[in-house]
């Protein structure tokens, strides 16, 4: 079992492709949603855990619920600004089986250290100072949001999402999967 993070996917958002044209090569939505699911269950398996930071698609909630069911692991969801039908469907109880929502903000300790989990990129989170009253040091921040807009981001602190690194990329305490990004 391994534990990766992604976000960003933005399935079936017309306007994605414009706007992060240097990172998304496709020729279509329909192009890059297929590439996404594809290239998402070569790396993960069903019994993989995948903390999704926001922002999975646009459209109808049945689109939204179709991408879900299409991918594998077991998909944590932390909401981004364009996940209003998924903060719906929890609410109603319609989420597949395999998601679960989290909060806004998430931390989950991965091989003995911190990740403190957003959509929005933090500028401060518990657990970032060298000597912290709380005992937890060199906690790690990982977002979505910005697409690779805004950088660079500091120490321990990562935009994991699809536009910087091109899949699931996996959540390691020594951080070697995250400080190498390959984008598509």
């Amino acid at each position: 079992m391994r534990t990766f993070a992604i976000s960003d996917t933005h399935f079936n958002h017309v306007n994605i492709l414009e706007y992060c044209r240097n990172t998304r090569p496709f020729s279509s939505l329909e192009e890059m949603n297929l590439a996404i699911i594809n290239r998402w269950n070569s790396i993960v398996s069903q019994d993989d855990t995948v903390f999704f930071l926001g922002d999975l698609a646009m459209g109808r909630k049945e689109f939204h619920l179709q991408f879900l069911e299409s991918l594998q692991g077991k998909i944590m969801f932390v909401p981004g600004n364009h996940d209003k039908h998924l903060v719906k469907l929890n609410k109603e109880g319609k989420l597949p089986p395999n998601v679960t929502m989290l909060p806004p903000i998430h931390n989950a300790f991965i091989e003995g250290r911190l990740f403190v989990m957003s959509h929005f990129p933090l500028e401060m989170w518990e657990g970032m100072a060298e000597h912290p009253s709380d005992g937890i040091r060199n906690a790690v921040h990982i977002h979505g949001h910005t697409h690779r807009k805004h950088g660079p981001h500091g120490k321990n602190r990562y935009d994991i999402g699809i536009d910087a690194y091109g899949q699931p990329v996996e959540l390691t305490a020594d951080l070697r999967f995250l400080d190498n990004p390959k984008g598509w």
